[in-house]
C-alpha cells in the first residue's frame, strides 16, 4: 500500500476488497421494522405489545460457516405510556461472551397510561374478587 502511483494503489485496494468480499458474507438477523419479541405492558389497558427492530440488524460470517453469533434482548422500559418509535429495549449481538454491537428496539404504537380513575376502579374490582 505504499505505492506512489495512484493506479497501483487502486489496484491493490481492489484486490484487498475482492479478497474480503470473497471470504465473508453478511447475514441478516432482523430487517428494519421486523417483529423481534412481545413484551408485557404495565400501567395500561393494553397488556402486550410488539417490539420491533429500529434498523437492519446483521453480522459478518465467514462463507461456509453457518454458526452465527448469539444475541440477547434487553428490555429497558415496559411501563406505559409509550409513543410510537420510542426505544424500549436493545438487542445485543454477542460473539461468545463479548457484545459485538447493540441495536435499538422500538414500539410501533402509542399506548396511553392508566388514569387515576382507571387505577382506582381496577383496585376496587380486585378487592371484591
Amino acid at each position: 500500500m505504499q505505492e506512489s502511483d495512484p493506479k497501483s494503489r487502486n489496484k491493490e485496494m481492489c484486490q484487498m476488497l475482492d479478497y474480503g468480499f470473497n471470504l465473508y458474507e453478511n447475514k441478516v438477523v432482523y430487517k428494519k421494522g421486523d417483529l423481534v419479541t412481545q413484551i408485557d405492558v404495565y400501567n395500561s389497558e393494553i397488556k402486550t405489545t410488539g417490539v420491533y427492530a429500529k434498523e437492519d440488524i446483521s453480522y459478518l460470517v465467514k462463507k461456509g460457516e453457518d454458526q452465527g453469533p448469539s444475541y440477547k434482548i434487553r428490555i429497558l422500559k415496559n411501563t406505559a405510556p409509550f409513543v410510537s418509535g420510542e426505544i424500549v429495549g436493545q438487542l445485543d449481538v454477542m460473539n461468545e461472551e463479548t457484545v459485538v454491537f447493540s441495536s435499538d428496539l422500538i414500539v410501533n404504537e402509542n399506548i396511553a397510561a392508566l388514569t387515576f380513575v382507571q387505577k382506582t376502579v381496577i383496585n376496587i374490582q380486585r378487592m371484591f374478587q
